[in-house]
């Protein structure tokens, strides 16, 4: 990130820097799993946008949490294993279609992972400061460029 860029972020309230990070931090969860949905499996399609323009199925995909965000606060909020890219129907109309969403969390990741973010819910608040976030969105705007250079 360059320094301007800092320089102007450094300006914003937390809720802007919040939700900057979860803009970067998003991109980089579905890039990460290739547009396919942890829940069920289904490879999310490359698709077409208003303007004609092909986009990778990645972008039609969402970033959902095992942990809801409504109930995780900022431990598991942008924790890379609690965060899986999923199809609009399991993160939406099943509400993240929990019941899959744990076997898969339990497969790829191991039951010990599984208990250690239902358990991390209930551990003490934590905190983001203005450069926390700002470090982060630079650290997730780093991988996203690195797997650009990939060709993911």
């Amino acid at each position: 990130m360059q320094l301007k860029q800092r320089k102007t972020m450094i300006k914003w309230n937390l809720k802007k820097l919040k939700k900057e990070f979860w803009k970067v931090f998003s991109i980089y969860i579905r890039m990460r799993d290739k547009g396919v949905c942890f829940s069920c499996g289904k490879e999310i399609a490359d698709y077409y946008d208003r303007h004609g323009n092909l986009l990778p199925g990645w972008k039609a995909c969402q970033a959902g949490h095992f942990i809801t965000a409504k109930n995780c606060g900022l431990a598991l909020y942008f924790h890379e294993q609690n965060v899986n890219c999923q199809c609009y129907q399991c993160n939406i109309n099943l509400s993240g279609n929990w019941l899959e969403y744990e076997r898969q969390i339990i497969k790829v990741y191991g039951q010990e992972i599984c208990d250690e973010l239902k358990e991390i819910k209930w551990r003490g608040k934590v905190t983001y400061s203005k450069l926390d976030y700002m470090d982060s969105i630079e650290e997730y705007a780093e991988k996203i460029n690195e797997m650009e250079r990939e060709g993911v």
